[in-house]
C-alpha cells in the first residue's frame, strides 16, 4: 500500500502537490503552438466541510490557467484538520515559496522558457479575510476595497455609496491599520493586495445579493414579502419553465417550496434568465423595475464582450440598483454583499 507522507502543519496535515508538478501534467494536453509564452495562473482556496456529523474538513488549494482556453483546475496543497487552519502563513508556506520560486526563474518546457505569474486569487469573503489578515466582511473596517467604517444594526451595515478606495500601496503601508489584524506572506509575491483579489460572483451575486432579494420576497416581513398566491403563482410558472431549459443549465426551475435549498446554480439561473419572466406582474411594479435593474447589469458583467466597453453604464445601474434598494427595503438591506456590488466595476 503506497504511504502518503503529510506535514503537520496550522492544527492540522498538510501535502503539497505543486504547482510545476501539476503544470507538466496539465500543458502536455493543449497543443504545443497553445502554450503561452507566460503562465498566468488563477489561485482559490475554501474550506470543505468533509461531513455534517463532524468538524473534520478539507482546505483545498487549487489552480487554473487563466490565459488559455482549456480550463482545468488541478490541486496544489491539500490542508485536512477539525477546523480551518490555525494560521494561513503555514498553509500556504510551501506554495509561496514555490510561487516566488517560478515568478523570478521562470521555467523550462519542450525546450521553451515560459514566464510564470498569479493574476488572481479567488475566494469568498472569509477565506479572502483569512489569507490577507484582514477583518472579518461581518466587522466594522471589513470591506477589502473601501474605507469606510460599517454601522451596526442588528449586523453591519455599509451604508455609504461613495467612500476612498483601497490601494495595494496603502494596504502594505497599513495606512489604515484597524482594517489589518497580521502580516500576510503573500505580500511577499509580485501581486497586487486589492485589485487581484476579486469578489466572487458565485458567492456574492448568486448566494449574496440575489438569495438576499429572494428571502425578502417569500419568507420576508410585510410589505416586501408576497403574498402566499402570489408565491403560488410564481412558484408554478418556474416548474413550468423546467421543459424549457436547455441541458447546459446543470439546474432546472423548481418550485418556490424548495426555497431554502436552491444551490448557487439556481440563483444564477434565477437572477440571468427566468426571473424577469416570473416575476412579472406578480413582484410590484417598483420592486420588479429594480430588479430588472440589477438583471441587467448581471448580464453585462457576464458578457465578454459588453463588461469592459460598458463598464461606465454597468457601475451606474449598480450604484442605481444599490441606492434604490435602500429607499426600497430599508437600512438592514445594505449588508456587506449588497455594497460590494458598487465595487464590481472596478474589477
Amino acid at each position: 500500500m503506497r504511504k502518503i507522507p503529510l506535514k503537520t502543519c496550522a492544527g492540522g496535515h498538510y501535502f503539497h502537490f505543486g504547482i510545476f508538478a501539476q503544470l507538466v501534467k496539465i500543458l502536455p494536453l493543449i497543443n504545443d503552438d497553445r502554450v503561452p509564452e507566460e503562465i498566468q495562473l488563477v489561485i482559490s482556496t475554501d474550506g470543505v466541510p468533509l461531513s455534517k456529523s463532524s468538524k473534520s474538513q478539507f482546505w483545498p488549494l487549487t489552480g487554473l490557467i487563466g490565459n488559455i482556453d482549456f480550463r482545468k483546475v488541478f490541486i496544489i496543497g491539500l490542508w485536512h484538520g477539525q477546523s480551518k487552519p490555525s494560521n494561513a502563513n503555514e498553509f500556504l508556506k510551501e506554495f509561496i515559496f514555490e510561487a516566488k520560486q517560478l515568478s523570478e526563474d521562470s521555467f523550462s518546457y519542450r525546450g521553451k522558457r515560459i514566464r510564470f505569474k498569479i493574476v488572481l486569487y479567488v475566494c469568498d469573503a472569509p477565506a479572502r479575510s483569512f489569507v490577507k489578515f484582514i477583518k472579518s466582511h461581518s466587522g466594522f473596517f471589513g470591506c477589502p476595497y473601501c474605507i469606510q467604517e460599517g454601522e451596526y444594526h442588528g449586523w453591519t451595515l455599509f451604508l455609504e455609496n461613495v467612500s476612498v478606495l483601497r490601494t495595494d500601496f496603502s494596504f502594505r503601508q497599513r495606512v489604515h491599520e484597524e482594517h489589518h489584524v497580521g502580516n500576510s506572506d503573500l505580500e511577499t509575491l509580485n501581486c497586487d493586495m486589492i485589485l487581484d483579489f476579486p469578489n466572487c460572483p458565485q458567492h456574492l451575486i448568486d448566494l449574496g445579493v440575489t438569495r438576499k432579494l429572494m428571502r425578502k420576497w417569500f419568507s420576508g416581513p410585510r410589505p416586501n414579502k408576497l403574498r402566499p398566491a402570489e408565491i403560488l403563482k410564481l412558484s408554478t410558472r418556474m416548474v413550468e419553465l423546467e421543459k424549457f431549459i436547455p441541458f447546459e443549465f446543470a439546474r432546472k426551475p423548481r418550485s418556490i417550496d424548495f426555497f431554502p435549498q436552491f444551490k448557487s446554480t439556481e440563483f444564477a439561473l434565477f437572477n440571468s434568465y427566468v426571473g424577469p419572466v416570473v416575476l412579472q406582474n406578480i413582484l410590484p411594479e417598483r420592486e420588479f423595475k429594480n430588479f430588472l435593474v440589477f438583471h441587467v447589469a448581471v448580464k453585462l458583467m457576464s458578457s465578454k464582450k459588453y463588461c469592459y466597453s460598458l463598464n461606465d453604464y454597468i457601475k451606474t445601474l449598480l450604484l442605481f440598483f444599490v441606492d434604490d434598494c435602500l429607499a426600497i427595503y430599508g437600512d438592514e438591506f445594505i449588508s456587506y454583499n449588497v455594497q460590494n456590488l458598487l465595487h464590481l466595476g472596478e474589477q
